[in-house]
């Protein structure tokens, strides 16, 4: 072929030219191979999300190990069941509502 380019002619040799295409060829199976993979885990990953969000889920707190007391009746609870509020710069916990309120009432007056 006069006036081709070297390029050209080196993949229109028999030998080289069938090597490049398998390699090519190669190559192109494993993308579409990994896309169908990859495609697979989406799939997966969303019906396994589908399941999981169809059941619930118990969170349960950690307790935190402190107990305090309440200032009316003299329990100790844990603190996260407490009622606590702030008073005069302190934190105050309670029990119950009416211990709460016993407590307010007795330091307001």
């Amino acid at each position: 072929m006069p006036g081709a380019s070297p390029a050209l002619l080196q993949l229109t040799t028999p030998g080289k030219s069938s090597t490049l295409c398998v390699m090519i060829t190669g190559l192109f199976r494993i993308i579409v191979y990994g896309l169908i993979a990859y495609l697979i885990y989406l799939i997966y990953r969303f019906f396994r999300a589908i399941n999981q969000g169809s059941k619930q889920r118990r969170i349960t707190k950690q307790p935190s190990g402190i107990m305090v007391k309440d200032e009316t009746c003299n329990t100790y609870l844990p603190k996260e069941d407490a009622i606590r509020i702030q008073y005069k710069g302190k934190d105050y916990y309670f029990c119950s509502q009416e211990c709460k309120q016993k407590f307010l009432s007795s330091h307001e007056s």
